[in-house]
């Protein structure tokens, strides 16, 4: 088997003497430094800014019921439902257990996830150019991405997804760079970490198995056994859970995507209209440079290609391993459109075309962009002052893009509110209602979760008795009522009539044997205080 003496990195544009005059590339620390804690911290404090000003929102109250129940009512809950996210939801029962439930405390873990990803990608901007700088570049430049923010200080598992694929990736290169078995076994247990943080996240393979065949086509003949046996058996404990989950695909069965949202998407991957711009367009750059045809004339060497490139080799890019050590663009190529393009072509029984589900791809675009920006020009110095101006123009817009993008949608209830004014005006022995939409009780079951408030007035199977999110409803409304002399309704969505989205026995009942004395609207949401009565 070939293998290739490590290096620790190199500069693209420094080079030292040897005593024989020989140029030879020179050395940096390949210890993580500057290249990874500079972006990493950046990223942390892009996340942690605001992090507890935006209330939960219905997937975030998701997370905090299954992380609340105990581990036999959470294996009985994913029976049923979002068993491809379970591993998380394990992760988050151990840490709630440990750190609380507080708002603060449930975003946390992503914040911490998404801060190392923003390092990784540092990192892999520092392969990917071969230089310190152009890492910094990368890593800048993902923190300042709204989306990643914005994922980064959520209650979900896309930031985990994020930083599986860019461990994966990073641990692969350093298995081709040096294929010994140590190797290839830190690659082997980042594979399940993809598979258990999301399973879109395993589309990645398929960047990984072309630059898996491209190292063979170059030096070593063995390394595609290897990579069968890591990824193989990386993925034998994620099996299991593809084929169990595929039975709960009609879950997400509401997200089969038009037109429209298909040509959204690159934009939806980074919500800002200037860092779409700027990272598509330099990794357009890149792709155009690297795959278009050069006939009869001499072909671009750039600051990528040495003076020994073959016009027959093909496009190339050097990821700062060895100077013998190159892969293709295709890899990163395949991690920015593979992911995509399989969901688009699934999207009718997979249903798994959705942006947040797509985020891991980001680091693709953003490395593919960084690449773009040293390609145009040799000059270093100049190089430098481009990538500073563009990182200085997203930062310029980043406040606003952010402020946009890390507020909850507008068909959002705002159930914070709600519960501040209940918690306000409640009086012992009220009661509480909702209707069945937009998911209420289970918000308004987190917002009130630390002081007592009103009893449930229709509940009569609680969730964790049914094993799902849901609560049966009481089946007699007249008794499940009797005693209240004031009731809570929360009202969801935007119907005039706030009885409408209840059964019509309930409703009934409320009509007339209650009446309205006040109400009080919020975003999404209407709050109305029945007292019994004429």
């Amino acid at each position: 088997m070939t293998t290739t003496q490590p290096v620790v990195g190199a500069e693209d544009d420094d080079r030292s003497t040897s005593s024989a005059g020989r140029s030879r590339p020179r050395r940096v620390l390949q210890a993580p430094g500057p290249v990874f804690l500079l972006p990493a911290s950046a990223t942390l404090l892009s996340c942690l800014w605001g992090i507890g000003r935006r209330s939960a929102w219905r997937d975030e109250h998701a997370t905090w019921w299954a992380a609340s129940l105990s581990f036999e009512d959470l294996h009985e809950l994913t029976r049923n439902v979002d068993l491809a996210i379970a591993p998380y939801y394990v992760f988050m029962h151990l840490w709630v257990s440990l750190f609380g439930d507080s708002l603060t405390a449930l975003r946390l873990p992503s914040v911490l996830a998404m801060a190392v990803a923003g390092g990784l990608v540092g990192l892999l901007g520092r392969r990917a150019v071969g230089s310190t700088q152009g890492g910094l570049v990368a890593g800048l430049l993902f923190a300042l991405v709204p989306t990643v923010a914005r994922h980064g200080q959520e209650a979900r598992p896309y930031a985990f997804a994020m930083t599986a694929a860019l461990l994966g990736f990073l641990t692969l290169l350093r298995a081709l760079e040096r294929p010994v078995p140590r190797r290839w076994v830190l690659y082997a247990l980042t594979v399940p970490f993809m598979g258990w943080s999301h399973l879109v996240a395993l589309t990645v393979l398929v960047a990984h198995l072309a630059a898996v065949l491209d190292a063979r086509r170059r030096s070593d003949r063995h390394v595609l056994g290897a990579w069968l046996i890591a990824a193989g058996g990386g993925l034998a404990p994620v099996v299991p859970l593809v084929v169990l989950a595929r039975s709960q695909a009609q879950q997400i069965a509401w997200n089969t995507p038009a037109w429209n949202d298909i040509a959204a998407m690159p934009y939806m991957l980074f919500r800002s209209p200037v860092a779409t711009a700027v990272v598509l367009g330099g990794a357009a750059v890149t792709l155009v440079a690297a795959f278009r045809r050069r006939r009869g004339s001499e072909p671009d060497r750039g600051p990528d290609r040495g003076p020994d490139s073959s016009p027959d080799s093909g496009p190339v890019l050097d990821l700062g391993l060895d100077p013998g050590l190159r892969t293709r663009l295709t890899p990163l190529a395949l991690w920015a459109l593979a992911p995509f393009l399989l969901t688009v072509a699934t999207a009718r029984w997979l249903h798994l075309f959705l942006d947040r589900y797509l985020l891991f791809t980001v680091p693709a675009w953003i490395l593919l962009a960084t690449i773009g920006v040293h390609r145009l020009t040799a000059r270093p110095r100049v190089v430098r002052r481009v990538a500073a101006v563009l990182v200085a123009v997203i930062a310029a817009f980043a406040p606003f893009d952010r402020n946009t993008v890390t507020r909850n949608t507008p068909r959002e209830p705002d159930y914070h509110s709600v519960a501040l004014r209940v918690l306000a005006d409640q009086r012992p022995g009220d009661g509480i209602a909702y209707t069945h939409r937009l998911k209420a009780r289970r918000a308004l079951d987190f917002e009130l979760r630390e002081g007592p408030s009103p009893r449930d007035v229709f509940l009569h199977d609680p969730p964790q008795q049914r094993a799902d999110y849901e609560a049966g409803e009481c089946p007699d409304p007249h008794r499940c009522a009797a005693g209240y002399e004031r009731i809570w309704l929360v009202a969801a969505g935007r119907s005039k009539d706030p009885f409408s989205g209840m059964g019509q026995h309930k409703s009934r009942l409320l009509r007339e044997e209650f009446r309205t004395v006040r109400t009080a609207d919020f975003a999404n949401v209407r709050l109305l205080l029945l007292e019994r009565g004429p």
